[in-house]
């Protein structure tokens, strides 16, 4: 993976743009990946300032998937784009998904680990062969429930229906009251 790796400390505060394409080697690389194989193109903007680097990824390509319904393999055509914050401290660590700290006076970083991490969240979780597609979506159709037809059939019923003597009197009592 060396040649996702960019030379920092040379590097003056300015923008700086990457690209690279990546197929079977790099996903190989990264053990138990749900993609086994695919070819991508990144293209990255490199802002460095004196206390941090800011990563913007745009990536793109196609990856070789295998459908959750018939088991066949199928190529799924994405394009992702990602943000990392690389700060300068003393000392390392990650913070979040997008923000970590780095220790000032690190020479090189390696970016292939970020780039992976954009490709699988690009990776949908229900991977469907693109014949299947079309009757998943018809059987997509959500219906919504609504009870207002219902309420106002139980309403009616309620005023028809015969109403208890002792209820009678006590309703007379209130509507003498209003009056």
């Amino acid at each position: 993976m060396q040649e996702y790796t960019v030379e920092i400390a040379k590097l003056q505060n300015k923008d700086y743009h990457y690209t690279w394409s990546g197929n079977r080697a790099f996903f190989e690389f990264f053990e138990e990946s749900l993609v086994q194989n695919g070819n991508f193109e990144v293209k990255m903007k490199l802002r460095k300032s004196d206390a941090l680097l800011q990563l913007d990824f745009d990536i793109q390509g196609n990856l070789e998937l295998v459908c959750d319904r018939s088991l066949d393999i199928f190529s799924y055509p994405f394009q992702t784009q990602g943000k990392q914050v690389l700060q300068f401290s003393d000392h390392n660590e990650v913070l979040d998904d997008e923000f970590e700290l780095i220790a000032k006076g690190t020479p090189q970083i390696n970016v292939a680990q970020y780039i992976y991490e954009l490709i699988m969240l690009a990776v949908p979780m229900k991977k469907l062969h693109p014949r299947y597609q079309e009757k998943s979506n018809e059987g997509d159709i959500k219906l919504v429930y609504s009870s207002e037809e219902k309420e106002l059939k139980k309403e009616t019923e309620e005023k028809n229906a015969e109403i208890d003597p002792r209820w009678a009197e006590l309703k007379k009592l209130l509507e003498n009251k209003k009056s």
